[in-house]
């Protein structure tokens, strides 16, 4: 039975590790570290109670990871091998759907963002799992969060919307509206300090800096088209 496998993440020595989702009755949710020189699994901490929907790495390698179910969760995955920090995260009001924690990301500080269902978004220590910033303001569900050069941090929701915010003091800095009529999927930052975004719309996006408009469209159409190059590769020639 093919179990689906979400959000790899690699860590400092290049190993990655990688979350799933409960395939079907009596099949656990787990994490892996991974070898890819030997190409094989490390190291496998199961859980039963949330399946792993996304997963970051720390500085000192730990793992951060969110579930369904609203919860948080730290992990020494490489040296011990052991669940460090459980939390809930996020919650949702009675009678409205279980919440799901979409997307984390780490800030160069090793605090964390966390980007859920319930259309918000929260900055974490994770000494003690106390929630530093509420931030609201999407009225969709966030699918997504990256953390930009600057500390400041960009979300993408189901309505096609971008929301770059400031950590210092969770304020909302801009909106703005990247697809209208599409979800914003995936968000992904640059080396140069631009981003790119991708959605439903079979299409990618580079951002200059989120103070500016949009710097360029690519309209790869990479989710239509059976072409033989990866989307890195694809991207690289535009760059």
């Amino acid at each position: 039975m093919n179990i689906p496998t979400t959000s790899p993440a690699l860590s400092s020595d290049g190993r990655v590790v990688s979350g799933s989702r409960r395939g079907g009755p009596g099949l656990d949710d787990c994490l892996k570290l991974w070898d890819f020189t030997e190409g094989r699994s490390v190291r496998t901490l199961t859980q039963e109670d949330w399946w792993v929907q996304c997963a970051a790495v720390m500085s000192d390698d730990r793992v951060v990871t969110g579930s369904f179910g609203g919860i948080l969760q730290l992990w020494d995955v490489v040296d011990e091998g052991r669940l460090l920090k459980t939390w809930v995260g996020h919650t949702v009001a009675r009678g409205t759907p279980e919440c799901c924690i979409n997307n984390v990301a780490v800030l160069p500080d090793d605090r964390i963002i966390s980007a859920s269902s319930d259309n918000t978004l929260k900055v974490w220590d994770t000494t003690d799992g106390r929630c530093l910033h509420h931030l609201n303001g999407h009225e969709h569900l966030v699918y997504n969060v990256a953390v930009l050069l600057d500390g400041r941090a960009v979300s993408g929701d189901y309505d096609g919307k971008l929301k770059v915010w400031d950590l210092t003091d969770g304020r909302c800095l801009q909106t703005i509206v990247a697809s209208t009529g599409y979800e914003i999927r995936a968000v992904t930052t640059l080396p140069d300090g631009r981003f790119i975004t991708g959605g439903n719309e079979s299409t990618l996006k580079i951002w200059d800096d989120c103070h500016r408009r949009r710097e360029q469209r690519m309209a790869l159409q990479v989710a239509r088209q059976k072409a033989s190059d990866d989307v890195a590769t694809i991207i690289r020639r535009f760059l």
